[in-house]
């Protein structure tokens, strides 16, 4: 599983959609086997949807409209507040509501509401695509 983490990671840091979808297929595989089904169908919904702009995009007219895409992502990123800012952070890590309201001392409903806000801002649906939008919080927390 970490090695196919990575690979989806390496993929998106290198705006690779079609290395990222294969890599996503394969982890929501891995989920399958590990009796996951629900995350393995949410990884397999994101990597479909990938392929489908990964080859729509083959054109190099339609590569300024990524990079516009894109930009307008980054510049609604930069519209989230703190805590939501902290909220979609943990969820990018892939922890679950009931998981980021522990680490953050705020109630489930809160968290849903933040992160409503945050599917919102960043026109997502899901944790799972918060992944390739939102940068998880480092494990380096100045000494610790």
């Amino acid at each position: 599983m970490r090695i196919l983490r990575s690979a989806a990671a390496s993929a998106r840091d290198h705006d690779d959609k079609y290395e990222l979808a294969r890599a996503l297929g394969e982890l929501g595989g891995a989920y399958d086997t590990l009796g996951q089904p629900r995350r393995a169908q949410s990884l397999r919904r994101t990597a479909s949807r990938l392929i489908r702009e990964a080859t729509a995009g083959a054109r190099r007219a339609s590569e300024s409209a990524d990079v516009a895409i894109e930009d307008d992502v980054r510049a609604a990123a930069g519209q989230l507040s703190t805590a939501e800012r902290r909220v979609a952070e943990l969820a990018a890590a892939g922890m679950r509501n009931k998981e980021v309201g522990s680490e953050l001392g705020i109630t489930i409903s809160t968290v849903e509401q933040h992160l409503t806000q945050v599917y919102r801002k960043l026109r997502v649906r899901r944790h799972t695509e918060l992944r390739f939008l939102v940068q998880p919080p480092t494990s380096d927390r100045g000494g610790e």
